[in-house]
């Protein structure tokens, strides 16, 4: 197990990066002065600190890429990241899920980004939400859960994305299709915890599963 703190969230673009052990894949925490991660086999438990959010608000105001990040490069072309999400939201904005990423956080460049999260909404309902940021934020609200918990999954095949969510691991739905561009160079996949408005967040993951060269029904999600 691996277990990460320290404290206030850093507003630098640049996101420090510690290797997590303990678990099955090779993730890396990004971000780990802004949470507390847990890794051991295939579940994963993250805690973010308040004022932590992973947004570029089109109004103009400044990119907010505090949230921490457990992510792994992964360059096949054709593959799905599968996790259990689950979590008590308590604050507005409060969100776990899953992201995908161009660029080099550690290096400064957040480059482009999508994420499927468990979002607590204007209407304080967990709502399945999806953010597609190229220069600015494109978020859109999906459906609402009865509880904080869902599976959620990104899937890749060649140049085209997409976010998927179930709620027994068996029937999935689409959430977003879209790209990415830098989709020819690195691309990382992994998970998020937010906590924007209120106090720290903590979500678990679990049954997290990397799966490669199996293309999959982008629209229906079979």
């Amino acid at each position: 197990m691996t277990s990460l703190y320290s404290s206030p969230p850093s507003p630098s673009a640049r996101a420090h990066a510690s290797a997590l052990t303990g678990g099955e894949l090779a993730f890396t925490a990004y971000r780990p002065q802004n949470g507390i991660f847990a890794y051991r086999g295939d579940c994963l438990s993250m805690e973010a600190q308040p004022q932590t959010n992973y947004f570029v608000n089109p109004d103009g105001s400044p990119a907010d890429h505090t949230a921490p990040v457990a992510a792994l490069v992964v360059e096949a072309p054709v593959f799905s990241l599968y996790a259990r999400v689950s979590t008590r939201l308590g604050s507005l904005y409060d969100a776990a899920g899953l992201i995908v990423e161009t660029g080099d956080p550690a290096g400064g460049s957040a480059g482009e980004w999508g994420k499927c999260v468990i979002e607590l909404s204007p209407f304080l309902r967990p709502t399945i939400v999806s953010v597609v940021t190229r220069e600015v934020s494109d978020d859109a609200n999906g459906e609402e859960l009865r509880t904080p918990e869902a599976h959620l999954r990104v899937h890749r095949n060649g140049p085209i994305l997409a976010f998927h969510w179930s709620v027994n691991g068996a029937v999935w739905k689409l959430a977003r299709l879209f790209s990415l561009k830098g989709m020819d160079g690195p691309l990382r996949a992994g998970m998020i915890v937010q906590a924007p408005m209120g106090d720290a967040l903590t979500a678990v993951f679990s049954g997290i599963c990397l799966e490669t060269g199996v293309p999959i029904d982008l629209r229906n999600g079979e």
